[in-house]
């Protein structure tokens, strides 16, 4: 006996065919007809990859910061509808581990700011994002200076954890360090170098001040002394914003007082500068030479890294 069962989908006719023997069951036949109906829209799920693109929307007007490029499309209960085909052969045989789906195109659909779109392949988008970030070679060079500036054995045998706190900080604060150089007209390079040094140093934005040169240098700037007390002033430099604040305002002070263009000096000027900071507030010798060796790195950073609203990491 031969059963024919047809199938309507959309437009197409799914014609299935079963020669029923005498020795089969109701299960032998359920099993066969479902193994071919699985192959049946195993093949049409293969043409609907081909020509479907997998499209991942970035916008950046969403003010989101990281995009997964790995998520796929669920149903409301979370169930992914091509899972099941991405198991399943030609003859509608269900595999654990096995992939049998054609590769599916990868695309990232960028909408600016102003609104305009473009689409780059996924592989085009990574590499843009990576080109953007800070990489392994920069990161191990500021690991090494972070060693080799260590004073103590103790210091040494925790450079590395060190390092990788103090990036992490800066990675969080490296707009609020961009926008604050700015205002001052000093380069961004140049301060995240003597922030970094400090987070490397002990982790802590404690003890980085003297007061007497912070009120010097608000007056050499300013040409008035600041109102706050001691006590107010020391609160505000414990803060991330109050010390990039004021490291930026005597870095200012500094080149004002020794008549030097912070944004053209040479290395040997940054480190006079430098000198002159360090000696104040109780660093030690190696202090300006140290965030000198940072600032390169951190140049290189900033040349690359994309503003506020374009920064977004994969996840």
């Amino acid at each position: 006996m031969r059963i024919q069962i047809y199938i309507r989908k959309e437009v197409k006719v799914k014609k299935f065919k079963y020669n029923v023997s005498s020795n089969d069951t109701l299960d032998d036949i359920s099993r066969s007809v479902s193994a071919q109906a699985r192959g049946m829209l195993k093949s049409d799920m293969d043409e609907y990859i081909k020509n479907n693109p997998k499209i991942t929307d970035v916008d950046y007007r969403s003010g989101a910061d990281t995009v997964d490029l790995n998520g796929s499309k669920t149903t409301p209960s979370g169930y992914d509808p091509l899972n099941m085909y991405k198991h399943t052969d030609n003859d509608g045989n269900i595999y654990a581990e096995r992939e049998t789906t054609p590769s599916q195109e990868k695309y990232v659909r960028e909408t600016d700011t102003d609104g305009t779109s473009s689409l780059l392949s996924q592989k085009d988008f990574e590499k843009k994002i990576a080109s953007q970030t800070i990489n392994d070679k920069e990161k191990d060079e500021l690991n090494r200076i972070v060693r080799v500036a260590s004073p103590t054995q103790a210091d040494y045998a925790t450079s590395k954890d060190r390092s990788e706190k103090a990036l992490k900080n800066f990675d969080e604060n490296k707009y609020a360090i961009e926008e604050t150089a700015s205002q001052n007209g000093v380069p961004a390079s140049l301060l995240s170098a003597m922030y970094f040094s400090k987070m490397a140093g002990d982790g802590s934005l404690d003890n980085e001040f003297n007061l007497n040169y912070v009120r010097a240098s608000y007056k050499r700037v300013h040409g008035q002394d600041i109102s706050w007390d001691d006590s107010t002033l020391s609160d505000y430099l414990k803060t991330p914003q109050g010390a990039l604040d004021f490291m930026a305002l005597c870095l200012k002070g500094e080149a004002e007082y020794q008549n030097i263009d912070l944004n053209s000096a040479s290395s040997s000027q940054i480190y006079k500068i430098l000198s002159a900071y360090s000696a104040t507030n109780g660093k030690d010798e190696t202090y300006a030479s140290t965030v000198n060796a940072y600032k390169s790195v951190f140049k290189d950073i900033y040349q690359k890294i994309p503003d506020k609203t374009h920064d977004i990491k994969i996840v």
